[in-house]
């Protein structure tokens, strides 16, 4: 479905490119509403969207296990079709861009700091009763 030619950042509106020329993948979410619209009608689309968020927290979690960090991208410009040749029912829902984090940013050269234990929120212990006793 991908053309040959390696995509340029013109297809980004102008406040993205920076961020897809520093990325190293980019991914795009495409909804097909031949999938599931014959069984849910018009909530087809809304379940795409859904689904579409959860794969992109479980990215975002499983990129921040391996010090890689995503951003979502929210418009994209009419140039990404030459790229990307969708069939005309088909809908771009989401873009994310995949990358290493800036090493100011890796989880590893953050300093740990210590929880103390006098800083800990103290509880009153309470007995608990059924209703009605």
């Amino acid at each position: 479905m991908v053309k040959d030619d390696v995509m340029e950042s013109v297809v980004h509106v102008s406040g993205n490119r920076e961020i897809f020329n520093s990325s190293a993948v980019s991914i795009f979410l495409v909804y097909n509403p031949e999938t599931n619209m014959p069984r849910y009608n018009g909530q087809g689309y809304l379940y795409a969207c859904l689904d579409a968020g959860i794969m992109t927290g479980m990215l975002g979690v499983v990129a921040e296990m391996n010090d890689l960090s995503l951003c979502s991208i929210g418009e994209m410009q009419p140039q990404m079709n030459q790229y990307i040749p969708l069939p005309s029912n088909h809908k771009l829902i989401h873009s994310i861009e995949l990358g290493y984090k800036k090493e100011s940013n890796i989880k590893s050269n953050v300093p740990i700091i210590e929880s103390k234990e006098e800083s800990k929120p103290k509880f009153k212990k309470v007995e608990r009763r059924m209703y009605g006793q």
